[in-house]
């Protein structure tokens, strides 16, 4: 994630521009809460945790593949 952007600074129409993405976001979600019977029946929850692998100057390295191969996980993805 974020591996495509290539920029620290951003103008006031690039903050916009994501803003606006967010709203749309957030109303999808809203609708999708507003749905009728939406959160009924058995309880459930998901989650999930992201970690971020980083270089000394806290940049993101994408060598999650390097390193489950390095420490012979069964279970790494293909």
């Amino acid at each position: 994630m974020g591996l495509s952007i290539q920029q620290s600074e951003f103008t006031p129409e690039e903050f916009d521009r994501f803003a606006a993405k967010v709203r749309t976001d957030l109303t999808a979600l809203t609708r999708l809460l507003d749905r009728p019977g939406f959160g009924e029946g058995d309880s459930s929850i998901g989650a999930e945790v992201e970690f971020y692998i980083v270089n000394p100057d806290l940049r993101v390295q994408p060598i999650n593949t390097e390193i489950a191969a390095r420490v012979q996980d069964p279970y790494r993805w293909q």
